[in-house]
């Protein structure tokens, strides 16, 4: 019996596409004779289809028979989507030795640099990283997310702000940048806009983990305040 609901369908669809892709990938993986051509292919397929361990031992394996930046810097995308900033550091460093000149894969690997220096705090690094990116290509919205997250992190509330809101003027229904302008306005006691914003996230993505905790954490300090100012009045 097909689904009614046309949403649910669409997922199904897209479920079965992501299983029946990892399965190619498998069967890619375990063929010792496959070429580096379609090797290559099948590392950019698994990031595309976020198999991230997939996507490691084909660009590992990859690198083992050759060494250039494209799949030094695919291992990197895949290992920093395991959260493993250490080793994927050191791939995009790499990488950038076989880079000799300004190119649509140096941004890449600059803007990805950035934001393992952000996640490890390193802010004047990430800054430095993210600039150089920014030269390479203003208009990518990745960076100025990452960005206006960078001034978040170091307490520029304001630069942060303009940061998401120039991004959203863009991207209306980009849901982190509306986290982002959520923290960034209560970070500077505007209340209500945080509320707003953070409830204008929840209509576009309702299981965003990061903004129901804040929802319910922002609802206790609010109740919190609300008793302690009327007991005070009182």
């Amino acid at each position: 019996m097909k689904s009614s609901n046309p949403t649910l369908s669409l997922k199904h669809q897209k479920d079965q596409l992501k299983k029946e892709r990892t399965q190619f990938l498998l069967s890619l993986l375990n063929d010792g004779e496959a070429s580096e051509r379609l090797l290559e292919w099948g590392g950019r397929l698994a990031l595309e289809n976020e198999n991230w361990s997939i996507a490691e031992s084909i660009f590992a394996s990859l690198l083992e028979r050759r060494r250039n930046a494209e799949d030094l810097a695919g291992l990197g995308q895949a290992l920093l989507q395991q959260n493993r900033l250490e080793e994927a550091e050191e791939c995009f460093l790499d990488a950038l030795n076989y880079i000799m000149e300004p190119c649509p894969l140096l941004f890449i690997v600059q803007k990805n640099l950035g934001y393992i220096c952000l996640l490890n705090h390193n802010f004047e690094m990430a800054e430095e990283y993210f600039n150089k990116a920014y030269t390479l290509n203003p208009q990518s919205s990745s960076l100025q997310f990452q960005k206006a997250y960078l001034h978040l992190k170091q307490g520029e509330y304001k630069a942060a702000e303009s940061g998401f809101k120039n991004l959203l003027q863009n991207q209306p229904n980009n849901s982190k940048a509306w986290l982002g302008l959520a923290l960034s306005r209560r970070a500077m006691n505007e209340w209500k806009l945080a509320e707003a914003c953070l409830f204008q996230c929840l209509d576009l993505d309702s299981q965003n983990k990061q903004a129901l905790q804040l929802r319910d954490q922002w609802a206790k300090t609010d109740s919190d305040l609300i008793a302690s100012e009327f007991a005070f009045a009182s």
